[in-house]
């Protein structure tokens, strides 16, 4: 799923690099929509001169986005009857896990999600909870301060499964969901938004000055049959890219894969060097194919990389 401001690079880039590897006709592309924001007022909010100021309707929109674009169709066409889907700041995701995928086809799920274990109460993750009976996520946002920081009697985080955003959905289910319309609440946050004032001239403000509105794909969890959830190792599964520095970002991203990397080479029974480890997906996806692979891993003790 892209974007209509990185639609056409996207499909440009696949191009250039032949899909790697891919056949064309098994890639499908189709863009997230894009809905109005309101000011404090309840007013639009103008981009430029001319043009209403649009935001993404959240990773909810992806379940309606399939639908609008002829992509479950398509699917039901090829025989496609499980969606994996991940959000693309995670580096560590595990594509197409077939632990997971066995464990939602065992379970008989209709959506099935991967948690792991909230060990600090502040942790920007949603958590997993019955809202009034219903099953879901509740964003860290909405929860109060008080359930946050409640502790169970072993000492651990009361609300601690985390969703880390990685699900499994049956076609037929998605389909379902999105019947007539999308079936997703709406969630409201207030944004800075840069827009034009009255007179016409571009303003950056400094507090939020405006409203965006989002629908969130694991609110689907509630309309699910039945639900299966897996916990997973934070290490080996989860470094999210949310920030520019400090913790959640680039840097933190790269310093946990290159750790997932090494991890990888000590249980192959190869060297690891004191250096950076980069293993490029092409050469292995795991510890195993490494292993069946010793024999081309160089020994070093500066940085490697495996491609």
């Amino acid at each position: 799923m892209t974007s209509k401001t990185n639609h056409k690079e996207t499909v440009d880039f696949f191009k250039s690099n032949d899909f790697f590897g891919l056949e064309s006709d098994h890639v499908s592309f189709f863009e997230q929509e894009m809905i109005p924001a309101l000011g404090a007022e309840g007013q639009l909010l103008l981009e430029s001169p001319g043009t209403v100021f649009m935001n993404p309707n959240g990773h909810g929109g992806s379940l309606s986005a399939l639908k609008r674009s002829g992509a479950l169709t398509d699917m039901r066409t090829r025989g496609v009857d499980l969606i994996y889907y991940f959000q693309v700041d995670n580096v560590l995701i595990n594509i197409c896990d077939p632990v997971f995928l066995g464990h939602h086809l065992e379970g008989g799920a209709e959506m099935s999600a991967k948690i792991v274990a909230k060990t600090d109460p502040d942790e920007k993750v949603g958590v997993l909870a019955r809202v009034d009976g219903r099953l879901g996520v509740v964003e860290y946002s909405d929860l109060p301060d008080a359930a946050k920081r409640a502790i169970d009697a072993d000492g651990s985080l009361r609300f601690r499964a985390g969703s880390i955003a990685i699900h499994v959905f049956n076609r037929e289910f998605v389909e379902r969901e999105t019947a007539g319309r999308l079936r997703l609440p709406w969630h409201v946050a207030h944004k800075k938004i840069a827009c034009l004032n009255r007179a016409g001239q571009r303003v950056d403000p400094e507090k939020p000055n405006g409203y965006k509105f989002e629908t969130f794909v694991f609110d689907a969890l509630g309309d699910a049959h039945k639900v299966r959830f897996l916990e997973v190792s934070r290490e080996d599964e989860f470094s999210p890219v949310k920030n520019a520095e400090g913790q959640s970002s680039p840097e933190t991203a790269r310093r946990d894969m290159v750790r997932q990397f090494k991890r990888w080479l000590q249980a192959a029974g190869a060297s690891v060097p004191q250096g950076a480890v980069e293993i490029s997906p092409l050469f292995a996806l795991e510890s195993a194919e490494l292993k069946d692979k010793l024999a081309m891993i160089p020994m070093t003790d500066g940085d490697l990389y495996l491609g």
